[in-house]
C-alpha cells in the first residue's frame, strides 16, 4: 500500500467517473481517494479506480497524465 498526497485537476466528470489530470503516473487498476468541493456544494470524498492512463505532456514541473477513472464510492460531508 502506498499513500501519497497531491493535487489533481478534474477535467470532466459524470455520474460514472471522472477524467483527471495527474502529476504522477498511477497504474490502471489502482484505487485513489479524491476530496473535492464544487462551488455552492458540500465537500465530498470519492474513491476512484484508474481505468486507463495516458501521458499528456511535459512542462517545467515534469510530466502530466490524463487518467480515465471509474467512480466506486462517494461520501458527502
Amino acid at each position: 500500500t502506498t499513500f501519497q498526497t497531491g493535487n489533481v485537476a478534474a477535467l470532466d466528470r459524470s455520474g460514472g467517473g471522472m477524467l483527471l489530470n495527474l502529476r504522477r503516473a498511477v497504474a490502471p487498476g489502482k484505487l485513489i481517494e479524491v476530496t473535492f468541493q464544487l462551488p455552492h456544494q458540500v465537500q465530498s470524498k470519492t474513491i476512484l479506480e484508474i481505468r486507463w492512463l495516458k501521458k499528456s505532456g511535459d512542462d517545467m514541473r515534469g510530466c502530466t497524465y490524463l487518467a480515465g477513472c471509474k467512480r466506486l464510492f462517494t461520501h458527502f460531508y
